[in-house]
């Protein structure tokens, strides 16, 4: 449970920090509707209390989206209106039935407390599963809710005491003649941040429950039950179910490895494909060997090139006019 709460805060706090200013002018967007509803609509309570119902299924999809890294906006706020009677019968009808297991007679509190968290999947499950009829869908988040409602109840605790305590400690310390002010004024900065962006982290950690719900495999770090830490017989990783739906084997949380067949095969036949790859550069190595010889008949070409200069040497000394200077002279 505590791993489960640890993971929870962890998905709300990093999909707040991404898109803290986002998520809260949705959140107001759809808590200005609703209030905008209830004063146009007083004397119809049949009208607005479907629409507020309708508005806070589609901040719940908001919600989802925005753990899921998806890109969120004010249209998936009125998604619900497009199958209106849809979402809004269901939501409604799930808040009749906490409403009646309530009024039972000195448990009713616990056992409506407990109800609400077994219908807390009901608007994403209309949202998100339209072949789901409104009546089915409580059903259907019962069983998807189980082995998960000590975990979000716990989560909700947390939240919730820790605000308690801050509060009453600064506001026991408010109490101090001068640096009383300091703290009364460190009381108002926590009281804005908690109505501000409580309920946005409240959400998304109801989102985080959901999407890791029963039927969702996950992958974690947790070996099986009767195996040591080091890994899986095969060396893969191990698939389970978190949080689990049951344990057939006996092993705690329901853990299960993976079967050994789907990656042994794997690895062996990726192993021979470099060996074929081998022997393509044996033959195109002798390819540059009769190019070598090219340049021998090239410097056979330019041997007999040189000696034809000699020829005309003789050429130059037969044509010297030497035997007629002396006959000139006599």
């Amino acid at each position: 449970m505590a791993f489960m709460i640890t993971q929870a805060y962890k998905a709300a706090l990093s999909v707040l920090a991404k898109k803290p200013f986002v998520l809260w002018g949705l959140s107001l967007m759809s808590g200005l509707l609703c209030i905008l509803a209830v004063i146009f609509c007083l004397p119809l309570p049949i009208v607005f209390i479907p629409v507020s119902l309708t508005l806070s299924a589609g901040m719940s999809i908001i919600y989802l989206d925005g753990l899921r890294g998806k890109q969120v906006n004010s249209d998936q706020l009125f998604l619900g209106f497009k199958n209106f009677w849809h979402v809004a019968g269901g939501m409604a009808w799930m808040m009749l039935w906490v409403l009646i297991w309530s009024l039972i007679p000195f448990a009713g509190i616990i056992i409506g407390i407990v109800k609400a968290y077994s219908y807390r999947f009901t608007p994403y499950i209309l949202m998100t599963r339209p072949e789901i009829s409104a009546t089915e869908a409580l059903r259907v988040s019962m069983r998807e809710t189980q082995g998960k409602r000590g975990a979000m109840f716990g989560a909700d605790i947390i939240i919730a005491l820790g605000f308690l305590v801050v509060v009453m400690i600064l506001a026991l310390l408010a109490q101090i003649p001068i640096l009383g002010v300091l703290f009364a004024l460190l009381l108002a900065i926590v009281y804005i941040v908690f109505i501000a962006f409580g309920p946005l982290f409240l959400g998304l950690v109801e989102a985080y429950f959901y999407e890791t719900r029963n039927h969702r495999p996950v992958y974690y770090q947790y070996p099986p039950y009767g195996q040591t830490p080091g890994g899986a017989p095969n060396g893969g990783p191990y698939y389970q179910q978190y949080p689990p739906q049951s344990a057939p084997n006996g092993a705690p949380n329901g853990a299960q490895p993976r079967p050994p067949v789907a990656p042994t095969p794997e690895p062996k036949p990726a192993a021979p494909e470099p060996k074929p790859a081998a022997p393509e550069p044996k033959p195109a190595a002798p390819e540059p060997k009769p190019a070598a010889p090219e340049p021998k008949p090239a410097e056979a070409a330019a041997k007999p090139a040189a000696p034809e200069p000699k020829p005309a040497a003789p050429e130059t000394k037969a044509e010297e006019p030497k035997p007629q200077e002396p006959t000139e002279t006599k």
